[in-house]
């Protein structure tokens, strides 16, 4: 897990971030948000689902919106972006692989039941990241993410999901979680009687994959993209 703290950082630890994105499928930065304004993202999530708009569904207490071209928006876009590029690796050298392709929000709440475990993409040779921002402290009673290490290594059907292998990523408020989309993950159950779990998050990558649902504001597209940091 890496800290706010150590956003300036050597090659020596950007190359250790990738290797242990690359064999985990999973990385946390605690606080990596910290100057992003969550209230705002907050009011802006909210007025989404008040308004009804059709980029808005419900399932199961469960609630996702498009995020729009907002200051803090892009902030928190653009940060999220800085990131990535420091733990993504020579399959983003691609063009086609640095877009933008997601930008949207989650939001569970209590009583919301865990999703199934699921792949955002379960093609082998997949080139998609997502970077999660929490805009609370985030814990398992609140539905935290859960995943399974290293399973985007090794993609089979019907695969049985053990307890043990099961990482629950509990997180300071504004700390910014990353998947490869292959991994094994879920929203987890919201136990709590009145926490809310809302994030944001930002998805780059191929855009010819089948089961990612590319939530994306049409104003926003092919306007921000990655590219890996130099080694």
């Amino acid at each position: 897990m890496l800290s706010h703290s150590k956003r300036k950082i050597t090659k020596a630890e950007r190359k250790k971030l990738r290797d242990s994105f690359e064999r985990d499928g999973v990385l946390c930065i605690e606080e990596g948000m910290s100057e992003i304004n969550e209230e705002e993202l907050m009011e802006e999530i909210l007025e989404g689902m008040n308004r009804n708009r059709v980029d808005t569904w419900e399932k199961k207490l469960r609630m996702q919106t498009l995020m729009q071209e907002t200051p803090e928006a892009l902030k928190a876009i653009t940060r999220i972006k800085e990131y990535a590029e420091l733990i993504v690796g020579a399959d983003y050298n691609n063009p086609e692989n640095q877009k933008l392709r997601e930008f949207a929000s989650l939001t569970s709440f209590p009583g919301c039941k865990a999703q199934c475990w699921h792949r955002d993409s379960t093609e082998i040779n997949a080139v998609l990241i997502t970077g999660f921002m929490n805009l609370y402290k985030t814990k398992k009673e609140s539905g935290a993410l859960q995943v399974v290490k290293g399973s985007h290594k090794n993609i089979k059907w019907l695969e049985e999901i053990k307890v043990e292998n099961i990482n629950t990523i509990e997180v300071p408020a504004k700390s910014l979680t990353f998947i490869d989309s292959r991994i094994i993950h879920r929203g987890g159950s919201n136990t709590s009687t009145c926490e809310i779990r809302p994030v944001i998050y930002a998805s780059f990558g191929q855009g010819d994959l089948k089961e990612p649902g590319y939530f994306l504001d049409t104003n926003m597209s092919g306007k921000h993209r990655i590219q890996p940091a130099e080694n």
